[in-house]
């Protein structure tokens, strides 16, 4: 019986080292294999990072477009920072630094 088991284990030790040859070299392989499933999973993570980037953005956007629409201030703020505006009587004194080489 010894010898029998033994014969078996001898048997499918040739199929199983095949078997396992194959799978490793397919896993390694360079296009289907591994290092191209790795390179994806990388690239999703990172795309995943990008749309919760771009998520917060336009969650921010639609706060100041809410803003803007519903606040005066808002307006009045954005007016002043991006087209200079002041308001009538106001003084506007211009600073600016002097380079210190001049």
């Amino acid at each position: 019986m010894a010898r029998r088991r033994r014969a078996w284990g001898r048997i499918w030790i040739g199929p199983a080292l095949v078997v396992g040859v194959a799978a490793a070299t397919l896993a390694l392989d360079g296009k289907t294999g591994l290092v191209p499933l790795v390179d994806l999973w990388s690239e999703v993570s990172q795309l995943q990072d990008d749309v919760r980037d771009l998520e917060a953005e336009r969650d921010a956007l639609r706060e100041r477009a809410r803003a803007l629409k519903t606040d005066p201030l808002e307006v009045e703020a954005l007016a002043r920072e991006d087209l200079g505006m002041v308001r009538p009587g106001e003084v506007v004194l211009r600073l600016t630094t002097s380079d210190p080489g001049d």
